[in-house]
This record gives C-alpha cells, structure tokens and sequence, in this order.
C-alpha cells in the first residue's frame, strides 16, 4: 500500500478525527472551472467526482483509498499539489461517510 506522507513529526492521540487537506502546505492549491459551472477548488472536484464514481461502483470509500485516488487523479491532470490526510493513522482505513 502506498505510503501517505503526514505532515506532522509527531503522532497524534488516536482519537482526533482526521482531515483532508487540498495540498501541502509549501504547495499551492488549484482551482478548475468545469464546463457549464463555476470554478472550484480542483481537490474538491475531484472528491466529488471520485466519491460519485466508488458509490457508483459499490466501493467501499475509506480516508485513505479517497485520498490515494485524489492525489492520482490530480497528478494524471498535471496538477502539482498533493492532497494530504492529518490525523491519526487510526482512521485512514476506516469508511468515509456516505448518504444516498
């Protein structure tokens, strides 16, 4: 499984939440203007468009899938940020809550 790299040096206490974060912080985060919409964060897109296509699917969506494929996606487009988890890496493999 590939490594998420964590911006922090020390470990959090396992029960704070976790956090997906755009970018890192010496990057810049890209915005993208969809056809027929108005523009967006290129992460938050690309979250919505990942989330539709696993629950379409029938993936099962956790933290740390979610941001793999983010951070793919966005480096498939040429984007050059690298989305991020921070927190515990207690909840990277848990499911990321999904409401039909």
């Amino acid at each position: 499984m590939q490594q998420i790299e964590m911006q922090r040096k020390e470990p959090l206490n396992e029960n704070v939440g976790i956090l997906l974060s755009g970018c890192m912080e010496r990057e810049c985060a890209a915005d993208v203007k969809p056809r027929n919409s108005e523009p967006h964060g290129a992460f938050s897109h690309t979250v919505n468009m990942l989330l539709r296509q696993m629950h379409k699917e029938g993936t099962t969506v956790t933290y740390r899938n979610l941001i793999l494929g983010v951070r793919d996606s966005l480096s498939k487009r040429r984007f050059k940020q690298s989305p991020c988890l921070e927190g515990s890496e207690k909840w990277a493999d848990t499911a990321f809550i999904l409401r039909d």
